[in-house]
């Protein structure tokens, strides 16, 4: 009952006949004690081994799948149907901080701007649209500054407070002064 779980109950005198596999005529063979097996695998190495230096990764993903010729030509007219054939490309930027960081990646960002605008890219989304650099983010509020002259708050505000009222909102909420 518990000879199962408790290895000392297992009576040592059974001989059990254990019939050996392929697999164990194979293993039990010493590999180290065959001088002509240690001089192949050893002139194998020799010969092999400026090729070693060639083995790369292969950075382009859809090629690393075998595809027969009849299903590359129905990729190719799925992607001139479809548009698929304008992939997706992740690019990182990276920096000392989060801020270097977002400059670059803003300064990526025009290229691709560039790109969208020769129609080689399709659509493009990226971190700048929720977070922005600090050196871009000064220049925006300078230029929002620079665009809300005391002039233009003397002329715009004033006609908005009746609209205002009409909604029951407080005109002073409405207010834009001070340095942002």
């Amino acid at each position: 009952m518990f000879a199962g779980f408790l290895p000392h109950f297992i009576n040592p005198d059974k001989n059990v006949l254990v019939k050996q596999s392929w697999l164990d005529r194979v293993s039990s063979v010493r590999l180290e004690s065959n001088k002509w097996l240690v001089a192949g695998i050893l002139i194998i190495t020799i010969v092999l081994y400026p090729f070693a230096k060639k083995v790369g990764f292969e950075p382009d993903m859809m090629r690393l799948n075998y595809m027969s010729p009849k299903l590359k030509e129905a990729e190719a007219k799925l992607n001139s149907i479809s548009g698929a054939a304008l992939k997706s490309v992740y690019i990182v930027s990276e920096g000392n901080d989060l801020n270097q960081a977002l400059e670059k990646s803003e300064a990526l960002q025009n290229r691709v701007t560039e790109l969208k605008e020769k129609g080689l890219i399709n659509t493009s989304s990226g971190v700048t649209d929720l977070f922005i650099s600090d050196s871009l983010q000064l220049l925006r509020i300078d230029r929002w500054n620079a665009y809300w002259t005391p002039g233009k708050k003397q002329e715009c505000f004033p006609g908005c407070i009746p609209w205002l009222l009409l909604r029951d909102l407080q005109p002073t909420a409405w207010i834009i002064s001070g340095n942002y």
